[in-house]
């Protein structure tokens, strides 16, 4: 009964152990490093096992380790390494301002160009298209210079040459203008003792000022440039581990120990029931003989 029962155990164990192998040679227990496809070729010569990473992750311990599958015993080859890149976009609008002497559309158009480069801090660039309809003009400042004016007045038909004619003050375009200088000049003269006396003047008078204006110094052109700005980068990193294999002979360890395990234990139970069946018939022998 002893022997039963170690050979029952030793079964569970051969069971337990060949299931275990088993399973560590399946890509299925390679929890952190489990493959995100296996790609198995038709004649079962080749597998290839597919991990997608982080850029900054270590590729399993795993990759190159052989294993067995489906009657073929795999063994590394070659290893693939390929980045797999990704594209972000967004919108962007960058506003610009630039001096302009004028404001009228031609001139300042001259200044802005039609496209402008963007990289902003997070690594994102591209090309950005001015946007006509945003663009603005604003006054920077004003300055104020001052004019000399002079204009002339006539004072026709005047009796005498005399200043107290004249008026010391004119106004010309809202400006108060003061006497600065006079021109006389004869109209009409009159025969006297064979002499030529005149007696009617016109004066030409010369008036004069200063004016103030003011005047702008320049304008501030904004405008915005629009437009998608992009990132790419690597998301991750695929390894495509590349095993050949070689086909198990049909028998020995190419059987798979989810096959042999079973046959195993009923083998040993087959065998132990043979043995208790035996020694129930040899006792009940001895049994009759006695009593005979």
């Amino acid at each position: 009964m002893k022997q039963i029962i170690t050979l029952v155990t030793l079964t569970a164990l051969i069971f337990l152990l060949g299931t275990s192998a088993f399973a560590a040679d399946s890509p299925a227990t390679q929890a952190s490093s489990y493959p995100v496809d296996v790609i198995r070729s038709e004649d079962g010569t080749e597998v290839r096992k597919i991990y997608d990473l982080l850029p900054d992750e270590n590729p399993p311990g795993v990759l190159r380790d052989s294993f067995k599958q489906q009657g073929f015993e795999y063994t590394f080859f070659d290893v693939i390494r390929e980045e797999l890149w990704k594209t972000d976009t967004r919108d962007c609008t960058e506003e610009v301002s630039i001096p302009s002497a004028k404001n009228d559309m031609d001139s300042v158009l001259a200044l802005l160009e039609l496209t402008m480069e963007k990289e902003d801090e997070d690594g994102f660039s591209g090309k950005l298209m001015l946007d006509i309809t945003t663009i603005k003009t604003e006054v920077t400042g004003y300055g104020s210079k001052t004019n000399n004016i002079t204009v002339t007045r006539s004072y026709p038909n005047l009796a005498n040459a005399d200043l107290a004619y004249i008026p010391k003050t004119t106004e010309d375009r809202g400006q108060t203008l003061s006497f600065q200088s006079v021109e006389w000049r004869t109209d009409n003269t009159m025969n006297v003792d064979d002499y030529e006396i005149g007696d009617r003047y016109t004066a030409i008078v010369t008036y004069g000022g200063t004016s103030t204006s003011s005047y702008v110094k320049g304008y501030t052109i904004t405008a915005s440039y629009t437009g998608e700005i992009q990132k790419s980068y690597v998301e991750k990193v695929r390894y495509t581990a590349i095993f050949t294999g070689t086909e198990i002979p049909d028998g020995g360890f190419g059987v798979s120990p989810w096959f042999l395990a079973p046959v195993g234990l009923v083998a040993v139970i087959g065998i132990a029931w043979a043995t208790i069946t035996k020694k129930r018939n040899k006792m009940k022998r001895e049994k009759e003989i006695s009593h005979a």
